[in-house]
């Protein structure tokens, strides 16, 4: 009888992938079994819609109905599943996500290979699947809620990949539709609109003109299904929803991005928010604790303070990536440093959002899979390890279950998530400017698929590579 070689079945093709899909699937059967998390805030909203009632409302208070803060055109597109039921449609949901999630690391796999000469196939094949390790807990609550950010992560990546397409080979219409691809994204929830600013950084004007006209789809869909004047009354509720989301002073953990993790340091008094049941007890337990910096006259001018702070990461971005003209524009950016400017945008997005839940950390993925593929091929080794470090300890393991519950509660109070982002933005950000520098001309090898077999290639298959 033949001894099960346990070596060779990790490296099957099949064997990761199909992990992931057991994975799914069990969270596909718990959700058939759960009408709760934030999936039925939508699956309410695209029900009003479609007999023409009010989607968009504030939620002023805990006991509130969660409400939904997607567009119009993903209620639009979300339509077909209100057919089924409840249970049904979210086991379609929680399915569908996975199989998004699967062939995004695909892509992100495929433009890892653009410089194959010096990093090797098997890097590109199993980075993703590192990364995937490193946001592992975020990605459980975001199966766990059945939220949107796989579906968003997906439209960000095939953006980025058709952009790496176009960049590489001069095809206008890739250009095109990647811009496209992001416009739906930032259609479906404001966050992602931070990559027109990227695009136009990165003088991919067709890719601009793409991603507007996404946002114009956004409004006519709505029009022709609802009438325009019906659309414009869905509008102005949309943005006095925003105006009036109490979330967005609170100072809750479970709020991890700049904005709390700066007010919930200087308040003079720590409020956790309107939104939170036990607000009382949570004031008596952490006043004069968390806010140790607790100051009146900084509290009195925190939006001067937010907007220096957001300015200087909106300024490190910029700096850290090659902008599209000028002499450092002469040479075409790699699919690989696609990945790295790709995460580092995300990364400053969930950072700069005045609300980020910790589900939203799914998206650093594309920032976790360019450092794993960066320090396994030994580039910018000092920077890119640190930023590793980071990422590791203070983003994927202080959660419920690794850590002692108290510590892990108190972890979050103070923000530490944030804290940790923000120390991975400014690594991440110097690391792929290192990157950007060093970068030579040449082209790798074509992208291997996700689940093929690596095969190691010899020195003189590289330097052949290297010279091309």
């Amino acid at each position: 009888m033949r001894r099960l070689d346990l070596k060779a079945l990790v490296r099957h093709p099949f064997f990761l992938p199909g992990l992931l899909l057991v994975y799914v699937l069990v969270m596909a059967i718990q959700a058939s079994r759960s009408e709760g998390g934030d999936f039925m805030a939508w699956y309410r909203a695209t029900v009003r819609l479609a007999e023409g009632e009010r989607v968009y409302f504030p939620q002023l208070g805990p006991d509130d109905e969660m409400p939904n803060k997607h567009g119009l055109l993903f209620l639009l597109l979300f339509r077909p599943l209100t057919w089924l039921s409840p249970a049904v449609s979210q086991v379609v949901w929680v399915l569908g996500s996975g199989l998004l999630l699967l062939h995004s690391m695909r892509l992100l796999s495929r433009m890892l290979c653009d410089q194959e000469g010096s990093n090797g196939s098997s890097f590109a094949r199993y980075a993703p699947w590192v990364g995937l390790v490193l946001i592992a807990p975020f990605l459980h609550n975001l199966f766990k809620y059945r939220q949107t950010g796989i579906l968003l992560l997906w439209c960000i990546v095939l953006g980025v990949w058709l952009l790496s397409k176009g960049n590489n080979r001069g095809k206008k219409r890739q250009d095109l539709l990647g811009g496209f691809s992001l416009g739906v994204a930032a259609a479906i929830k404001l966050l992602p609109f931070v990559f027109l600013p990227w695009l136009l950084w990165k003088a991919r004007f067709r890719a601009a003109i793409g991603f507007v006209l996404a946002i114009c789809l956004a409004f006519l869909l709505p029009a022709v299904d609802q009438g325009w004047s019906r659309m414009q009354e869905h509008v102005r509720d949309y943005v006095d929803m925003l105006g009036q989301d109490a979330a967005v002073e609170s100072q809750h953990r479970f709020h991890q991005s700049l904005r709390p993790l700066v007010l919930a340091t200087i308040s003079p008094v720590h409020d956790p928010g309107p939104l939170v049941r036990d607000r009382e007890e949570d004031v008596r337990r952490w006043d004069g604790v968390r806010n140790f910096l607790g100051s009146s006259w900084l509290f009195e001018h925190r939006e001067a303070l937010l907007l220096l702070l957001v300015g200087g990461v909106v300024a490190l971005c910029a700096f850290c990536i090659r902008p599209g003209f000028g002499r450092r524009a002469r040479r075409a950016t790699s699919g690989s440093l696609l990945v790295g400017e790709c995460g580092l945008v995300l990364a400053a997005m969930v950072l700069i959002s005045p609300l980020a839940w910790k589900h939203y950390y799914v998206w650093l993925l594309p920032a976790a899979v360019w450092l794993v593929h960066e320090c396994w091929g030994n580039r910018g080794r000092g920077l890119l390890f640190w930023a590793g470090i980071v990422f590791l300890v203070l983003l994927t393991l202080p959660h419920k279950g690794v850590l002692p519950k108290g510590v892990a509660v108190t972890y979050q109070v103070f923000h530490g998530f944030a804290f940790g982002l923000s120390l991975l933005v400014v690594l991440l950000g110097l690391a792929l400017r290192h990157a950007e520098l060093g970068l030579g001309s040449g082209h790798g090898a074509p992208c291997p698929s996700l689940s093929a077999s690596p095969h190691p290639r010899s020195e003189g298959e590289a330097e052949s590579d290297g010279q091309g």
